[in-house]
């Protein structure tokens, strides 16, 4: 059971970028682990030790790198955005709620 939140993010669910925005931090980390253990599991000696995932000081405003798409229309004009997938249209926002400040202010 997740215990739901309110992304940050006013597009959340159309990028198709964050998946875990809906979800709390503390269960993102868990959801996370989980996927870890069991991508390793039988890949990796039993005696081997997997380190439990660490929280994150900043859960919000971290990435230095995002996989931005740009369009230029008949008309001349540049979009920048991202792109979902499965969609032409470039998908253009204001800001992105895991991209540090020095990202957003070009968007």
């Amino acid at each position: 059971m997740t215990t739901e939140a309110v992304p940050e993010c006013p597009v959340f669910g159309e990028c198709g970028g964050c998946q875990y925005q809906d979800i709390s931090y503390t269960d993102q980390l868990r959801i996370k682990e989980d996927q870890v253990n069991h991508l390793l599991k039988g890949r990796i000696p039993s005696t081997a030790a997997v380190e439990p995932i660490c929280a994150s000081p900043e859960p919000y405003y971290y990435r230095n790198r995002l996989d931005l798409s740009m369009l230029r229309t008949k008309d001349q004009q540049i979009h920048i955005g991202f792109k979902p997938e499965g969609r032409f249209r470039t998908l253009e926002v204001d800001r992105c709620a895991i991209a540090q400040s020095s990202i957003n202010q070009y968007l």
